[in-house]
Parts: C-alpha cells; structure tokens; sequence
C-alpha cells in the first residue's frame, strides 16, 4: 500500500498528491467520499461514481443475514464501492453500509426485493453527489 504525509491547510484542506489521483483515476472537480472510522482513528477517502448512493440497512444479526443481502444487490446489478458492517445490539441488530454504483439498477426492484428479506429491519438510501 502506498502512504504519503500530508499537511492540513488553514481552512482544513488537503492535496492530493497527482500519482494517487492518477492512480484511481480521480479528475478534477470529481466526487469524493470521506468517511469517519472512529474505531480506528482514520479516514477512508475514495472516488464514488455520479450515480453512487449509500445505503444503510438494519438486518437481524442473525448468521447468513448480511449474505442474503450481498446476494439481492448482486442480483440487481449492483456494483458495491465500499462496504462496512458492525453489530448494533449483539445477536439482534447489526448494521451494513454500503456505497455503491447503482446505474446499472432499478432502485425501485431493490427496494421490492429488501423488503422481501424477512432479516431487514430498515433500508434508506442516500445520494451521495
């Protein structure tokens, strides 16, 4: 994995160095996603697609429930960005994250097929432009 040091300006910015940037084809003027991970004191920064939304759903945390899942958004073309899950309330609640491409997909049939899944508890979707 390449690093690098960055520094932080006076009004909280920083530069991306252009190999990073041409690395994951990242142009000017392009969408990002910061995301906040506590537990590890880090940031996550990645590109998102025009058409990347997140999504967050509430599942039973049951064993299987989070593959089910993975499975439905397989099924309707989804093609996952970046994903995180965690238990909410051990045994009974966990949540997944997930930001994902979408233009392949009808947001209305994954909607139909999620609330089919008897394991989720609550879906929302999020634009991410």
């Amino acid at each position: 994995m390449d690093s690098t040091n960055l520094k932080i300006d006076s009004k909280g910015r920083i530069m991306l160095p252009k190999s990073f940037r041409e690395s994951l084809g990242i142009k000017t003027g392009e969408n990002l996603c910061l995301e906040l991970d506590k537990t590890n004191e880090r940031l996550l920064l990645f590109p998102i697609e025009k058409t990347g939304r997140k999504l967050l759903i509430t599942l039973k945390d049951v064993s299987g429930s989070l593959s089910k899942v993975a499975r439905i958004l397989a099924d309707n073309h989804v093609d996952l960005i970046y994903t995180e899950s965690r238990s909410v309330k051990r045994k009974k609640e966990a949540v997944w994250i997930v930001v994902a491409d979408f233009s392949n997909a009808d947001l209305n049939k994954i909607k139909k097929d999620l609330k089919k899944d008897k394991d989720i508890i609550k879906v929302s979707f999020e634009k991410m432009n």
